[in-house]
């Protein structure tokens, strides 16, 4: 594990040994977690990426080790990745991100593509619409709110124990910081900007994913560079319902970029 000084916080990542000191292979892929999440999400891909990459796994403000404050905007997290970017020495990087991150992914080639060799999101949109409504559950009764999030998350045919250990890390991440993130997603609006997006794009979407598939399809759509990859059966977090495939989705992605 790494901690970087970003912003004035100590922020928490996982990166191969050597890294700090400037050793690296093929590509740098930044993963970046969802909403309410962490690092170790991306477990899976983290561990197939290190054969022949170097993967950098973050934990954003708040979440896991990560100090505070959260943040609930667009910009703010735009803000965080570049300054992240610039303490570690990212650039040129992919990002790859997962839900929210996804949406910072896209967020992120639209206003410094400079900085980036491709981009890929991974059950995400380029909008989220979250009313007052659904948030306020966060407010009242958090740990019910999560509850419910979590059974309207994933395939009707993943087993138990990955809904189980989902719940298990979702839980650690503090109510607050959990808001700051729904507040977050509600702030992107990046439909009319998609024709400003050059870069590669790749967009992996579960078959079950009732949060992000018609996002998905539209990025496809207005996206010149982007492939589309549906993936079944799978809800929301494809990284962990079929994390093979998705690996093996990233894996011939990134061997396309130069």
């Amino acid at each position: 594990m790494g901690i970087a000084t970003v912003q004035g916080r100590k922020i928490n990542y996982q990166a191969p040994g050597g890294f700090e000191t400037g050793s690296r292979k093929g590509h740098t892929v930044l993963l970046v977690h969802g909403a309410t999440d962490n690092h170790k999400i991306w477990h899976s891909q983290y561990d197939y990426l290190d054969k022949e990459n170097t993967p950098i796994a973050v934990d954003l403000p708040g979440h896991w080790r990560s100090d505070g404050p959260g943040i609930n905007t667009d910009k703010g997290y735009r803000d965080f990745i570049k300054a992240f970017a610039d303490a570690v020495g990212l650039a040129p990087f992919v990002f790859c991100g997962h839900s929210m991150g996804g949406s910072m992914a896209l967020d992120f080639a639209i206003n410094h593509p400079d900085l980036l060799k491709g981009a890929i999101m991974v059950g995400s949109s380029p909008h989220w619409e979250l009313s007052e409504e659904e948030i306020k559950p966060w407010r009242e009764d958090p740990e019910k709110a999560r509850s419910k999030d979590i059974d309207n998350m994933f395939s009707k045919q993943t087993p138990s124990h990955i809904k189980e250990w989902v719940g298990k890390e979702m839980s650690g991440t503090p109510a607050n910081i959990c808001i700051g993130d729904l507040e977050a997603c509600d702030t992107y609006d990046l439909d009319g900007q998609l024709d400003k997006v050059s870069l590669p794009l790749l967009v992996v979407v579960g078959d079950e994913d009732e949060y992000s598939l018609e996002g998905s399809k539209l990025v496809k759509a207005k996206v010149p560079h982007s492939t589309l990859e549906i993936v079944s059966p799978a809800g929301h977090p494809v990284m962990v319902e079929q994390s093979e495939r998705l690996n093996s989705v990233i894996g011939t992605f990134l061997r396309t970029l130069s």
